[in-house]
């Protein structure tokens, strides 16, 4: 195959959360059901998919989100996920290993309060703090995924150390998108306090990474993600990856680079 074998399908545009800031956006396209789903799925197996992310909206609103994972990896491709963890439930969790599904990634973007806030729904925080215990019982890989943004950004180090403690491989950091005006975004003049933030990060948690977004230079390159799920640092930023071995893949099925 000459095209991605990686793909982030985002399942469904349905979520429960309302961040302040969430990025996606997605067309008025009807989203598959759950056969043209997996007939979807065992397309991307023909094609040579080894590796299937899902996101959204939020995964676990998809109904068919586990029998999609069975055929996938049935066919051979890994599936990761990334989610809010509000729906990780024991039901959820048990489906998961099921699967198997290979990892987990949980979005927390500060402590309780702050991601609360963030998140515009008491209450999430502790709930994906559940989710995680129930991966970690179930013997279920997990990392964290953050969001950099001005009212998380002197929380990053306590947050690494606490996802650490309950678990978590790998944090993830990617710099929050400025999708409209708001301050919650932070911009350059902000540059030297991210760049103490994750590096002080990076000396409590040795599975922090950083997301294509965030620094750039052989200093920033030893946090970049390897494609392991292991929260190893690559050896150096190759560039973006879409269109070449990755691709999106819309809840109507549409397939983008």
């Amino acid at each position: 195959m000459t095209g991605p074998t990686a793909f982030e399908w985002a399942l469904t545009a349905r979520c429960d959360l309302n961040c302040r800031h969430c990025y996606a956006e997605f067309t008025t396209e009807p989203e598959l059901g759950p056969g043209g789903q997996l007939d979807l799925a065992r397309r991307l197996l023909r094609t040579g998919a080894r590796s299937v992310t899902f996101s959204g909206g939020d995964p676990l609103l998809s109904p068919a989100w586990s029998a999609i994972a069975r055929v996938l990896t049935e066919g051979g491709a890994s599936v990761q996920m990334i989610t809010s963890g509000l729906r990780l439930d024991d039901a959820a969790v048990a489906a998961a290993a099921a699967a198997p599904l290979a990892f987990a990634w949980i979005s927390l973007d500060g402590l309780e309060a702050t991601h609360d806030a963030v998140r515009g729904r008491p209450g999430v925080f502790r709930a994906a703090l559940a989710g995680m215990r129930r991966l970690g019982e179930a013997g279920i890989p997990f990392g964290v995924m953050t969001t950099l943004l001005r009212p998380n950004l002197s929380e990053l180090g306590d947050l690494a150390g606490l996802v650490e403690e309950r678990g978590a491989r790998a944090l993830q950091v990617h710099l929050g998108v400025p999708v409209r005006r708001d301050q919650i975004f932070l911009d350059t003049a902000d540059r030297p306090a991210v760049e103490d933030a994750v590096f002080g990060a990076a000396a409590r948690f040795p599975g922090v990474t950083v997301g294509d977004n965030l620094g750039y230079g052989s200093r920033w390159d030893r946090l970049r993600p390897s494609g392991t799920l292991d929260g190893r640092a690559a050896a150096g930023f190759r560039g973006c990856a879409g269109g070449r071995q990755l691709a999106g893949i819309m809840p109507s099925g549409r397939i983008t680079s």
